[in-house]
């Protein structure tokens, strides 16, 4: 099972916490919660006499280091200035 691109870039813009904006990105935060890499909640804001509850999400440190992972996986350049800095000496 692979990761799809897409995916990806809705994980790393979660990294330090946004509001969730649509269906797509709730789905794609619920799938990856499952596994332990997106903590969920809720924001409530008031406006006058109603509160408005807002859903959050963040990515834990392993889905951090995943993210940031696949982002030098992904990218032929990055890569080979990975394998260069990480070569037995």
């Amino acid at each position: 099972m692979g990761i799809v691109n897409e995916d990806i870039e809705i994980l790393s813009r979660f990294s330090d916490g946004e509001l969730v904006k649509n269906k797509e990105e709730e789905r794609v935060l619920e799938e990856y919660r499952k596994i332990g890499w997106v903590k969920m909640g809720m924001k409530a804001g008031k406006s006058g006499d109603v509160v408005k509850i807002t859903p959050t999400a963040a990515l834990t440190s392993l889905g951090k280091q995943f993210v940031g992972r696949e982002k030098i996986l992904r990218s032929p350049w990055k890569r080979y200035f990975y394998k260069l800095i990480n070569l037995p000496a």
